[in-house]
């Protein structure tokens, strides 16, 4: 029997349904991320992230890498500080 939860998002804090053992089902499943958009996920958030939070990975996925390069990140699965640090640029620019 599929498990359905109440979450709250690791990464924005926002409370979701995560339909954990029923992935067709969950709003998640609509969402395509690359090889490394997963990698860099599973490396970084132990629980599922909201779907406002992956799509706001993957719109930008160019910036994250950038932050990666920029910092001198040895890999982009590595540095925790890569995504917070795009959410506070995000932040200033609003």
């Amino acid at each position: 029997m599929p498990e359905h939860a109440e979450s709250e998002c690791p990464r924005c804090g926002e409370e979701f349904v995560c339909k954990l053992g029923s992935y067709f089902l969950c709003d998640c499943s609509d969402i395509q991320l690359s090889r490394e958009q997963a990698a860099y996920l599973s490396e970084y958030w132990e629980e599922c992230l909201c779907c406002k939070c992956l799509l706001e990975i993957i719109e930008n996925w160019d910036d994250i890498a950038e932050l990666a390069e920029t910092l001198g990140a040895e890999s982009l699965y590595n540095s925790q500080a890569l995504d917070s640090q795009k959410q506070d640029s995000d932040a200033q620019d609003r």
